[in-house]
Order: C-alpha cells, then sequence, then structure tokens
C-alpha cells in the first residue's frame, strides 16, 4: 500500500486532465491507491465547484 504524501486541508494544484487550464483544490478526504497504477488518490474540492472529484497524488502538485 502506497503511503500518501499530502494530508486532509491541504491545498493542491491538480495538473493531470485539464489541459492549460490550472485547477487549485483542497484535500477533503485520503482514499486507497489506484487499483493498476498503484498511486494514492485523494477526494479533493475546488471552491469554485459545488462537487468532489477524485485524483491521483501523481497529478497534483503542493500549494501551501
Amino acid at each position: 500500500m502506497a503511503v500518501h504524501r499530502f494530508k486532509v486541508g491541504q491545498t493542491v494544484a491538480l495538473s493531470a486532465g485539464f489541459g492549460t487550464r490550472r485547477v487549485v483544490a483542497k484535500i477533503t478526504r485520503l482514499m486507497p491507491s489506484g487499483r493498476e497504477e498503484g498511486d494514492p488518490q485523494y477526494r479533493v474540492k475546488d471552491a469554485s465547484e459545488n462537487h468532489e472529484r477524485v485524483a491521483a497524488e501523481s497529478g497534483m502538485t503542493k500549494l501551501d
């Protein structure tokens, strides 16, 4: 099982899957690693959206 580098409450920039648009989100929950790649996953929430999404650690950069 992979170890999560980020913690709940941290702010991160999401890069994977958003093209040139930079998405800034806050981590709301730690989740198990993805099945195939073993990459830790997180529930994240962008302040400008009403929903949360799942994001893999490999597509994140720490901001705070």
